[in-house]
C-alpha cells in the first residue's frame, strides 16, 4: 500500500486531497457541540478522524474546493487539481466517488481551483 493509498504525506509533499478534506470536515464537525466552548487540544485531535475518503486520483491532489448547491446540498461538489503534466481537474460527490462526467482530464499542470456563483 503506497502513502497516497493510505491517505498519509511522504516527507515533503502535501497530504492527499481526500485527507485534507476529511480532516477539515471532521474538525468542523467535532467542534461544532462545544459552541464556543474550545475544547483542550488533545481532546480535539483524539476526535478527528475521517467520515470520507474521496476515490484516489493519479498523481498530487490540491487545491480544494467546495461548491454548495443552494437548491440542493446533498448535490454539493467538492473540487481539486491532479497536479502534473497529464493532470486534471478533478471533481467529486460528497461520497468522495470521482465525478467523470464533470472531471476534466489531459491539463498540463492544473493549478488552483475557485469555485464561484453569480
Amino acid at each position: 500500500m503506497t502513502e497516497q493509498t493510505r491517505g498519509t504525506a511522504t516527507p515533503g509533499r502535501r497530504a492527499p486531497l481526500r485527507t485534507i478534506l476529511a480532516q477539515a470536515l471532521c474538525l468542523s464537525l467535532a467542534l461544532s457541540p462545544c459552541l464556543g466552548a474550545e475544547p483542550p487540544a488533545r481532546q480535539a485531535a483524539e476526535r478527528i478522524a475521517p467520515l470520507v475518503v474521496t476515490e484516489a486520483a493519479v498523481h498530487d491532489t490540491d487545491d480544494p474546493a467546495i461548491w454548495i448547491n443552494p437548491e440542493d446540498p446533498a448535490g454539493s461538489l467538492i473540487t481539486g487539481t491532479d497536479k502534473k503534466r497529464d493532470g486534471a481537474l478533478m471533481v467529486y460527490d460528497l461520497a468522495g466517488r470521482i465525478d467523470h462526467e464533470r472531471t476534466v482530464p489531459g491539463l498540463l499542470r492544473p493549478s488552483n481551483v475557485d469555485d464561484e456563483l453569480g
